[in-house]
């Protein structure tokens, strides 16, 4: 997988067809491991995890960095996702439901390859600080209508916490790269 291809990999996953994403570039024994834990295993168990996921948050993800292995065997990927709950549920820290806010979280991403496919993705906390932002315009108390956007300041937020990345990853060790 080359540059290009990894970010036409990237643009999919952001529409959240994550049917076209498994069929396109996950290997069908693909695995994907969440912060130590293997959260599904196989092409169809990631694509409906996936989906499952999906139904409760949106997200998408910002990279701002990726380095590809000289024998085509790994990418590594620095990156934040946005994402915004769409129900009540606890997805970042214990009590704080994200139902009308949006998580900046930095991530840490490493891509096993074999040939062109995804054989195994590994999601690791990232350097920085994850952000809670609420949304500046809401449609009523429970949450947003069907469709609506959520504005996040880019330039400042984001930009921020992608600095922050930047210069933690600069005066820390790159763990397990």
């Amino acid at each position: 997988m080359d540059q290009a291809a990894f970010a036409n990999y990237i643009a999919l996953y952001n529409t959240a067809d994550y049917r076209r994403v498994v069929d396109t570039y996950y290997a069908e024994d693909v695995s994907v491991v969440v912060f130590g834990w293997t959260v599904a295993r196989g092409a169809q168990a990631v694509r409906d995890w996936l989906i499952g996921a999906r139904r409760a948050v949106s997200e998408t993800l910002l990279v701002q960095e990726t380095e590809f292995d000289e024998f085509g065997l790994r990418v590594w990927a620095r990156a934040c996702q946005i994402l915004v709950a769409r129900s009540d549920i606890d997805l970042a820290e214990p009590g704080q439901p994200l139902v009308d806010k949006v998580h900046i979280v930095p991530v840490s991403l490493q891509f096993l390859l074999r040939g062109d496919r995804i054989a195994r993705i590994l999601v690791e906390e990232g350097p920085g600080t994850a952000q809670v932002l609420r949304p500046e315009r809401r449609s009523h108390v429970t949450g947003y209508r069907r469709g609506q956007s959520v504005a996040v300041p880019v330039d400042e937020v984001v930009g921020a916490a992608m600095a922050e990345s930047i210069s933690a990853r600069e005066s820390e060790p790159r763990p397990g790269w």
